[in-house]
């Protein structure tokens, strides 16, 4: 893959600046690091991570980075090659980043960004019933301590997590709209119904269909929690009749929701589904549960690392994030917008 012309400092010299750009990828993250660095024109730092006899997580910088602009990429999510099936891993990934930021900082770096494509712990972005935690917050807490001064992610699950960072530890949010669109309006659907699959979710599932090109009208499934805490579908507000659905959402995780209120649209009428979410993680009974004739395809992007299972068994169409993050970490590198990278988006 070329460097993009469209990148902000590579039309300018090779990242020779006051502090020189370094790019370290993330054991679970390896081919979406290298794929970023071909964006930017660059190639990715060396490490060594590794664990100890006990699990314990080792980080080794092979490369100086005194003085340097450094960007660690790890996904906060479900391991890839530790487990096919894709049920742990997310707190070695969590460890490993955390890992990252105190050697960095101990190495005298200038400056530090953890760019988390998937940001783990975001749903629990809240008490959702007395004595629990605020977990995501705990996460934030934990990247400021580990010495890191910035955050690049996609797609949160909600956007208050922003103000979890202290104001000199700035997040950049970055969008897969447009990712979405693009695919989408190559598709030549017709007769089309955007579908939410809450009201939460509302405004993320309408931000995601702003680039569409072609006519889709809106719905949304309405929920009720009963006595045992279980969310339930109840019904759908819109119409979806004789219609195709776009079911868009931020994360596939157990797909049961998701299967619950496709079975309910299919009984208001709709014909055929076309899923998009951001961050696949396909947990638990997800992929049996998906393996619906009623699913024309499911697009997701790689934030989080794609199972064979998935490619295999689903009708999987995976979009690459490498581009969108490699203009961002140009545009931080040379203190550019990254608001004029998203744009309607922003």
């Amino acid at each position: 893959m070329k460097a993009q012309s469209d990148s902000c400092c590579i039309r300018e010299s090779p990242w020779n600046s006051t502090h020189p750009l370094a790019i370290f990828g993330g054991t679970q993250c390896t081919e979406l690091t290298e794929n970023i660095c071909s964006v930017i024109g660059k190639a990715p730092n060396n490490c060594q991570v590794k664990p100890f006899p006990n699990g314990e997580t080792m980080v080794k910088l092979l490369d100086d980075v005194r003085g340097k602009d450094v960007f660690v990429i790890v996904s906060v999510c479900r391991q890839h090659k530790a487990d096919e099936q894709g049920y742990s891993g997310i707190n070695d990934c969590l460890m490993e980043l955390l890992v990252f930021g105190d050697a960095l900082r101990r190495a005298s770096a200038h400056r530090i960004t953890a760019v988390i494509p998937h940001f783990g712990y975001a749903r629990q972005d809240r008490k959702a019933e007395g004595r629990t935690p605020i977990t995501a917050k705990l996460f934030a807490d934990m990247i400021v301590a580990a010495g890191y001064n910035r955050v690049l992610t996609m797609d949160l699950h909600v956007d208050q997590i922003q103000g979890f960072f202290p104001g000199h530890v700035p997040l950049d949010h970055l969008n897969a709209g447009p990712l979405f669109a693009a695919h989408f309006n190559e598709l030549g659907l017709d007769n089309v119904v955007v579908l939410s699959p809450d009201v939460g979710n509302i405004k993320k599932a309408e931000k995601y269909r702003r680039g569409f090109k072609f006519p889709a009208s809106f719905a949304f499934i309405d929920k009720v929690r009963d006595q045992s805490g279980n969310v339930k579908a109840r019904n759908i507000v819109g119409d979806v009749d004789g219609k195709t659905v776009i079911f868009l959402d931020d994360i596939i995780s157990t797909a049961g929701t998701m299967m619950e209120g496709i079975h309910l649209a299919q009984e208001h009428g709709a014909k055929d589904f076309y899923l998009a979410a951001t961050h696949g993680e396909f947990v638990g009974a997800a992929i049996e549960r998906l393996k619906s004739s009623l699913i024309q395809e499911i697009c997701i992007t790689d934030t989080v690392p794609i199972l064979s299972r998935m490619r295999n068994e689903l009708p999987l169409k995976v979009i690459s994030i490498a581009n969108i993050f490699g203009q961002a970490i140009a545009r931080i590198h040379c203190h550019e917008s990254i608001s004029a990278l998203l744009g309607e988006y922003s």
